[in-house]
């Protein structure tokens, strides 16, 4: 009993020091009633290759591996008091490699060119070939001059062969979407995060599973922040919550929410627009991902602010009143 109780110590000291000291903070916020943490003991070698054999040739991202190889999976929930009821407002889950499961793509010509779009830029076989990337099928290297023959070739291939795109269920967020682990199997380039939303409409959210691990824990899995991504955009309630609980986060979003509309206007794939974009992008440092922002910055006036909202009964009929907690914050 005393190694399963150790072990569990050590697994929440890990799950505390990734999340930047995320669940401690939640549990100090006045109104925050339940943290419930739970993750799963860790995955072998064996189970990971079990996997990979049973989904060739895709291999999991390093990154995701790690997270498998010290916790199958995760679940962390957290809930609000509204006078006599519990509402749940946050989740953070990643799960485990038995429901990483294959979903289904109704694939189309646009939405091969909207992957391609991302998926071209970080084929590593291009970028390290000074603009060639290799084709394994023909085992050469093909020229920039050639790039538009081979996407003409994916194209052709899109109908005849399904498994060109390849998604993981990552996370199903119900009412919102799904977070998916995409692949594209004619490219060298890692894995992918993308959001199907309920529109079934895909949106690019990060390069790899570490950074949406990032932006999950810095808006703290509050329900449908995914849908900053999306040309839809965040409901008003996440809006809600995101300014109360992450503020820095709803700025961010309202600041670049004409950079993320902008990535719905490309109806045509232009290799020299996107390649021109994501470099003016890089050079601004504004990739979502990676984006600088520590949640735990100004702690004080943040918990200030809160004790002031959550200090009165009369406050909660204006709970999710966007603009009346704006103004509580100015004050």
């Amino acid at each position: 009993m005393n190694g399963t109780n150790s072990e569990n110590s050590k697994r929440y000291a890990w799950l505390e020091d990734i999340f930047s000291g995320t669940i401690n903070y939640l549990k100090s916020c006045p109104g925050i009633c339940e943290v419930k943490v739970g993750s799963r003991m860790s995955i072998s070698e064996s189970q990971i290759k079990s996997w990979e054999n049973a989904n060739s040739p895709f291999l999991l991202p390093k990154d995701l591996k790690a997270f498998y190889c010290f916790s199958d999976g995760l679940l962390i929930n957290w809930n609000i008091q509204f006078k006599d009821e519990v509402i749940p407002i946050g989740q953070m889950q990643v799960n485990s490699l038995e429901k990483l499961s294959k979903i289904h793509i109704s694939m189309n010509e646009k939405l091969m060119n909207h992957f391609n779009s991302y998926f071209f830029m970080n084929d590593k076989s291009y970028n390290n070939n000074n603009n060639a990337f290799y084709n394994e099928t023909s085992s050469c290297i093909i020229s920039q001059d050639n790039f538009y023959d081979t996407i003409i070739n994916i194209h052709d291939n899109y109908i005849t062969n399904g498994n060109i795109m390849s998604g993981y269920l990552l996370y199903d967020c119900k009412n919102y979407g799904k977070v998916i682990l995409l692949y594209h199997s004619k490219l060298k380039a890692d894995p992918q995060i993308w959001f199907i939303d309920s529109n079934n409409e895909w949106n690019f959210v990060s390069l790899n599973f570490i950074s949406y691990f990032r932006l999950m824990v810095k808006n703290y899995g509050i329900y449908g922040w995914q849908l900053a991504y999306t040309k839809k955009g965040l409901y008003q309630s996440t809006q809600d919550w995101l300014s109360f609980y992450a503020p820095d986060r709803i700025l961010f979003y309202n600041q670049h929410r004409d950079r993320l509309k902008e990535n719905y206007k490309i109806e045509n794939y232009d290799l020299n627009y996107i390649k021109n974009k994501m470099e003016k992008e890089n050079n601004e440092k504004i990739n979502a991902g990676d984006n600088a922002f520590n949640p735990h910055e100004n702690n004080n006036e943040h918990e200030l602010f809160l004790l002031k909202y959550f200090g009165s009964e009369k406050n909660y009929n204006q709970m999710l009143n966007y603009k009346t907690i704006k103004k509580a914050q100015l004050k």
